[in-house]
């Protein structure tokens, strides 16, 4: 786990030494006010959780028409093509193709390599 803005952590230091400062009667209430305040600063510095595990999905839309002069369409290509030389066995491509009318492609996975049992 980490914060996106972790800047904001110094924000304890205020928090904690107002806690200190005032004193609230009651027995409970002085550990939830530091619950409330530890909740508040962690969610102000954004905790964020990358899982690094798994593929990702990317879906291409070309525009087929007519109206494209010949360059374009031959660098949707060769778009395409490195984005299907450059995927891992777990990503997965899709192409949408536009003209009068649209059409798919499909998502295809990479091949999987052959392992030894």
């Amino acid at each position: 786990m980490t914060f996106l803005t972790p800047i904001l952590l110094l924000l304890a230091v205020p928090c904690l030494a107002w806690l200190w400062l005032w004193r609230v009667p009651g027995r409970f209430l002085r550990p939830l006010r530091l619950a409330c305040y530890a909740a508040l600063v962690a969610a102000l510095a954004r905790p964020a959780l990358y899982l690094r595990h798994g593929g990702g999905t990317v879906v291409v839309v070309a525009d087929r028409s007519a109206s494209l002069p010949p360059e374009a369409l031959r660098q949707q290509e060769a778009l395409i093509q490195t984005l299907q030389s450059r995927r891992r066995s777990e990503d997965k491509i899709g192409v949408v193709s536009f003209a009068a009318r649209p059409w798919t492609t499909g998502c295809r996975r990479a091949p999987r390599r052959a392992t030894r049992r």
